[in-house]
């Protein structure tokens, strides 16, 4: 499919493609964070713990580490909640005391720390594949939130698994 899209150049292949691979960087992300890329075989004896009385922030930061690969808007959350834009923000607010953008901002940082401890990919790879307008922009907002750059982040992460074993 992709490839012949490729081949007769149609129009937003490029765009396309790019949410594909991060969606496919995003899920690889997920699957080693479970650890079923540990070993060969279907993992047994574990199941994906659901909780369907989970409170609304819960349910809101659930939503967003398994969608911030996405470029997301508030809209996008608050139609997931089956809420309108003005009252899901007032109570996201009133719950967690912050925006929806800091809380997707927060779950963007820590799914690139962890694709920084746990795969081999780039930080422009992980910058494009968490849907970050810019790798600037990704790299001076995880330079601010964590202190220290995305190479820095994944040297220390190396150097502590390391001082483990």
């Amino acid at each position: 499919f992709l490839m012949n899209e490729a081949a007769e150049r149609k129009p937003l292949f490029e765009s396309v493609a790019k949410g594909l691979l991060a969606t496919l960087f995003a899920i690889v992300a997920r699957e080693i964070k479970l650890e079923n890329y540990t070993q060969r075989g279907i993992k047994r004896g574990i199941e994906q713990a659901s909780h369907p009385a989970a409170g609304f922030a819960e349910q809101v930061r659930q939503y967003l580490e398994a969608n911030c690969h996405r470029p997301l808007k508030v809209e996008d959350a608050a139609t997931h909640m089956y809420m309108s834009k003005s009252s899901f923000s007032r109570h996201l607010r009133q719950e967690t005391g912050v925006t929806f953008v800091e809380l997707l901002t927060r779950a963007r940082i820590e799914c690139a720390q962890e694709m920084l401890r746990d795969t081999h990919l780039t930080s422009m790879a992980i910058a494009d594949s968490l849907s970050f307008k810019s790798f600037t922009h990704f790299h001076a907002i995880f330079r601010d939130r964590v202190g220290c750059t995305p190479i820095q982040y994944r040297q220390q992460a190396r150097n502590n698994a390391g001082s483990k074993n």
